[in-house]
């Protein structure tokens, strides 16, 4: 075991996942046109950079960090899990103290389908959903990808507001991601028929 920890260690890939975490990803599936975005209508979103590894590590203007650390699951010395928190002041918590703390970061899976395969690029609002994912036991890829197909829907005027509670469901829309991620973990409104 200490042999394949050695290996491991030394490995570049193993590195980079420590580093950067499976979000990593974004970046490389961006590069070669392989990025899902708007329902898989494109194979490149332009707000690709505001969701990378890099982004998570980057001071906002008010100093606020989305990455807190990396975490590695048990017995695992790769430690490609992230810890993040969301900004007080994020349209998402800053009335909701309940939310105010750390929980799961940002892997690939979920930073494009709540990223690019919706069209939001808002990092902050990414971690919200997912944290609503892990607190309500929900797929963050369904639910992202169901919502993208109901965002093309909304788009081409097959849905409307009538139909999404008011919510205005078009791609890039953070506050439509938020509020149907809610919406489909308490299962209230359209969250319903996302949740099916």
């Amino acid at each position: 075991m200490k042999e394949t920890k050695a290996v491991l260690w030394d490995n570049a890939g193993r590195r980079e996942l420590t580093e950067l975490g499976t979000n990593a990803m974004i970046d490389m599936m961006q590069e070669f046109g392989g990025l899902p975005t708007r329902n898989f209508q494109e194979v490149q979103f332009e707000g690709y950079d505001k969701i990378d590894p890099e982004a998570m590590r980057s001071p906002k203007p008010n100093g606020h960090v989305n990455l807190l650390t990396n975490k590695a699951c048990f017995g695992c010395t790769i430690a490609c899990g992230r810890i993040a928190h969301i900004d007080k002041e994020h349209f998402t918590i800053v009335n909701r103290k309940e939310y105010w703390h750390a929980s799961g970061g940002l892997e690939y899976e979920t930073a494009y389908a709540f990223g690019p395969v919706v069209g939001v690029d808002d990092i902050d609002a990414l971690t919200f959903a997912g944290f609503l994912m892990n607190e309500h036991g929900m797929d963050p890829i369904s639910f992202g990808v169901t919502l993208a197909a109901a965002m093309e829907l909304y788009e081409k005027g097959v849905i409307t507001q009538a139909d999404t509670d008011g919510v205005e469901l078009k791609f890039g829309n953070a506050e439509a991601l938020t509020i149907m991620a809610e919406k489909t973990g308490t299962y209230q409104g359209f969250g319903q028929v996302l949740g099916l």
